[in-house]
């Protein structure tokens, strides 16, 4: 099996345990999952791999349809309630 190896002075992926499912956490991250969606699916060359952040990593994924787009963008019903919250000054318009 073709294991990419991590950039000078930075530890590659631990090696998988055993049993259990495949949940993320802070503790344990889904080293072979991330592997074949950045080498695989993203077609990312080992170096880009383990040098992109999680943020760009994430962006690539919902960029090539991989992952839902994260919705951090406004909505109208957003806005409505910023507005609402901040109304305008009435000496603001013209």
């Amino acid at each position: 099996m073709f294991r990419p190896s991590a950039p000078e002075g930075q530890e590659g992926p631990p090696r998988a345990e055993q049993g259990g499912g495949r949940k993320m956490s802070a503790d344990r991250i889904d080293w072979p999952n991330l592997m074949r969606l950045g080498l695989g699916a993203l077609r990312l060359p080992p170096e880009h791999f383990w040098a992109i952040t999680p943020a760009e990593f994430s962006l690539a994924l919902e960029g090539a349809g991989l992952r839902p787009v994260s919705g951090l963008g406004m909505n109208r019903d957003t806005l409505s309630r910023l507005m609402r919250a901040h109304p305008d000054a009435r000496g603001d318009r013209e």
